[in-house]
């Protein structure tokens, strides 16, 4: 039962399109707004799971 963790360059080509290459400026943007809309929407997701359980237990 061992886990190994995701190697460097499989990370790198899950994030770029060309990994052996520097990405572009626009890639760049392409991933940073993935990841901020990823988190973006878990941090709502977060909320309204929060929201939800303390409507229940104290009864809204």
């Amino acid at each position: 039962m061992s886990q190994h963790p995701i190697p460097n360059q499989a990370v790198g080509k899950l994030r770029y399109p060309t990994p052996t290459s520097t990405p572009t400026r626009k890639e760049k943007f392409k991933a940073v707004a993935r990841t901020a809309a990823e988190f973006t929407g878990f941090v709502i997701i977060s909320v309204l799971a929060v929201t939800g359980a303390y409507a229940l237990v104290f009864g809204g």
